[in-house]
């Protein structure tokens, strides 16, 4: 008989951790459905900055000396103070 309990004690045992992890793993999933839209914008996000630095990448590139100077300087009128 004692062997029957500490049976029925370990499956019980068990059976609490895997519904507690199983509440954890439903809750997980609501909180990802419920983030879903920041989950979309970051995304969005971080495909505009992988584009950016692609371009950025690519005048370094062909244009390295604009990391010391402008690549699009202002026009300088004769006579003009800066």
């Amino acid at each position: 008989m004692d062997r029957v309990q500490a049976s029925s004690c370990v499956a019980l045992k068990f059976v609490r951790g895997s519904d507690t992890a199983a509440r954890r793993a439903i809750s997980n999933i609501i909180d990802m459905f419920l983030n879903s839209e920041n989950i979309d914008e970051l995304l969005d996000n971080m495909r505009h900055v992988t584009e950016n630095l692609k371009e950025f990448t690519a005048t370094i590139k062909t244009r390295p000396y604009t990391l010391i100077r402008a690549s699009n300087p202002r026009e300088h009128k004769p006579g003009e103070q800066q």
